[in-house]
């Protein structure tokens, strides 16, 4: 039996982060399956997907985008069409919960990220108002098939964020996985010759740490005086700033910013560092980065928090933490070195994109 899949998802590369991603992974790993056909639904300015059967693209205009998708979907897309919707982002799952028949809604999956109860229910603005957020996220997960949360934690945070039980029966835990073609374990090799090589691979926004470690960087360098090098990958609102904060450090020839690079490139990044450090302030649902570096052999440090807390392994594949000094004693006392990069490579492998897809086909029983 044949199956027709629309991925619904606004953030989709090269624009977007996380997110887009995710819908271009799933893309590639349900259409590896010669009975699925999947299209894409997207603004993202992106050429025809190579792993779509057909790639559709709604221009936006300042304003006016939950009408644009609205008109587009009506005079392009046939929802009757497909066995399955899925609104892989915040936006796909608003303008479903608005503008998608019931019977639609009956066969559409939505995919939760981490920021949704805060966008629908808690952030009451004059967009909440405007956009109807309550009512469109309320309408989506009552109609819809099937909830699927990127982590344990996203799932008792939606959850709990809900005061009925339209949910009931329908969430599913699924780590949306990372690209094992992409990320694998590979020799470790140096380009600094350094004590310490850290590296860190994200948006460049004030809330994702980047003060807290740049202080810390500082104090291992010129207190503590360990010889150490931080390549930093990725862009952002904060970038400007935090370019002339380092340069008040006097760190400018110690702190490389590498801009966003292809992700088929990033693990020769993994290999040349000693250790991946993001220590994010916002409520991670999961924190796939940290997944991806250690596919690579990579040990990693997060917060014990939140999401974060799935996806390392406490003093086996990394390091959780819970203050500054912790930090600066696993810095100190080189305790990265005793970290098996196979364990991390072992605990990575249970979360590839294509065993998410596996596990999603499932829910769908199509496998």
């Amino acid at each position: 039996m044949n199956f027709k899949i629309l991925m619904f998802s606004h953030e989709y590369p090269p624009y977007g982060g996380g997110a887009g991603v995710v819908a271009s992974q799933f893309i590639k790993e349900l259409s590896s399956h010669n009975n699925i056909k999947v299209d894409l639904l997207t603004h993202s300015n992106v050429n025809k997907e190579l792993f779509c059967n057909e790639t559709y693209h709604v221009t936006l205009k300042k304003g006016m985008w939950l009408f644009n998708y609205a008109k587009y979907i009506k005079n392009n897309i046939n929802l009757d069409n497909y066995d399955y919707i899925i609104c892989n982002d915040i936006i796909s799952i608003h303008i479903a919960g608005l503008f998608f028949s019931k019977k639609h809604l009956n066969k559409t999956i939505l995919f939760l990220h981490g920021s949704e109860p805060e966008y629908f229910i808690e952030e009451k603005n004059i967009k909440y108002f405007m956009f109807f957020n309550q009512f469109s996220f309320k309408r989506a997960v009552k109609h819809s098939k099937k909830i699927v949360c990127h982590s344990k934690y996203m799932m008792k945070k939606f959850e709990s964020s809900m005061k009925d039980n339209d949910w009931f029966g329908k969430t599913k835990v699924i780590y949306f996985g990372y690209d094992s073609e992409i990320f694998n374990k590979g020799a470790k090799s140096s380009v600094n010759n350094v004590e310490l090589n850290l590296l860190t691979v994200s948006r460049i926004e004030k809330k994702k740490g980047f003060l807290r470690k740049l202080i810390l960087f500082n104090t291992l360098v010129n207190e503590l005086k360990v010889d150490a090098h931080w390549d930093i990958i990725g862009t952002g609102s904060y970038i400007d700033e935090f370019k002339d904060i380092v340069k008040s450090f006097n760190l400018k020839h110690r702190v490389k910013f590498l801009g966003n690079v292809k992700r088929d490139r990033l693990k020769k990044h993994y290999y040349k560092c000693d250790l991946f450090w993001l220590l994010s302030e916002y409520k991670e649902s999961f924190g796939l980065v940290y997944i991806e570096a250690q596919a690579c052999g990579t040990t990693v440090i997060g917060n014990n928090s939140y999401g974060v807390k799935e996806a390392i392994i406490n003093n086996q594949t990394g390091f959780l933490v819970d203050n500054d000094e912790q930090l600066i004693d696993i810095f100190t006392q080189k305790k990265y070195q005793y970290i098996d990069s196979d364990e991390c490579v072992k605990f990575a492998s249970q979360f590839t994109s294509k065993k998410a897809t596996e596990q999603l086909l499932n829910e769908m029983n199509i496998l």
